[in-house]
């Protein structure tokens, strides 16, 4: 089981730094989240920072952002096979994405079949993460495709992100248990319930600080023989850069007094 650390995480920072810092804490590899910077998108500039750090790519974050609506193509399944080809070429296994928003009706229709038929084609996992519905005006919304929840959907593989299981209001440790071996993925962070509070955004904690069951979680995942990536995506956009390193830092050492 490795560690990795999200890209993310370092946000606004740049990919590079997200490669050194990832390896002077000693994580096992980056997740990286392709966004509308250049150099997360460019497979000679990502292959130029692994060699220079030593350091490998374990999973990539599809382009699945507003902010991201021109990148790799227009439409979702372009996006998704231009990530599949960028994960091949670094020898990344793992693909993370969301679900399709219900408003997306031509993806939402044909999105198992493209998941599928993409994993089968590049010999590579897409693990899609389970969100959360959104709150307005004291009304809740599923925005998802056909729920917050991938297994909705009868996806093979499922990306936990604890921070989104918070939003939404539910246990990730029952999610585990329901999912089981179909969790490939994880996103270690931790939140606080939104459910009923005005929301479209979740808060990406450290683990721990939140009220989700981060640790015991970890735990049954470890039990139940899980081999996949654990990838800390925490939000340190805020903090100074010794209050992000010890962030980060303490969420590594979390995850593997939790996993080993």
């Amino acid at each position: 089981m490795k560690i990795g650390l999200g890209s993310s995480s370092v946000y606004p920072l740049s990919l590079e730094s997200a490669f050194r810092l990832s390896s002077e804490l000693g994580f096992d590899g980056i997740e990286i989240m392709v966004t509308e910077d250049k150099d997360t998108q460019d497979v000679v500039i990502i292959k130029r920072l692994i060699k220079k750090y030593n350091h490998p790519v374990l999973s990539i974050h599809a382009p699945v952002l507003i902010m991201t609506s021109n990148v790799f193509g227009r439409t979702p399944k372009e996006k998704l096979i231009r990530t599949a080809e960028l994960a091949n070429d670094l020898g990344a296994k793992t693909i993370v994405v969301h679900p399709p928003y219900k408003w997306q009706v031509v993806y939402k229709n044909i999105f198992k079949g493209l998941v599928e038929s993409v994993e089968d084609t590049y010999g590579i996992t897409i693990a899609v993460e389970n969100m959360f519905g959104w709150s307005l005006g004291g009304k809740e919304f599923d925005v998802f495709y056909p729920s917050w929840d991938p297994n909705a959907a009868g996806i093979r593989s499922i990306t936990l992100d604890f921070s989104h299981s918070a939003s939404q209001g539910v246990n990730s440790l029952d999610l585990a248990r329901s999912w089981g071996s179909k969790i490939k993925h994880v996103h270690l962070c931790d939140g606080h319930s939104q459910k009923d509070k005005f929301h479209i955004f979740d808060e990406h904690l450290a683990p721990g600080k939140g009220t989700q069951l981060v640790k015991e979680t970890l735990e049954y995942l470890r039990d139940i023989g899980f081999d996949g990536y654990i990838v800390a995506e925490i939000n340190t956009r805020t903090k100074t850069k010794k209050k992000r390193n010890k962030i980060l830092k303490n969420t590594l050492d979390f995850a593997r007094a939790y996993t080993l």
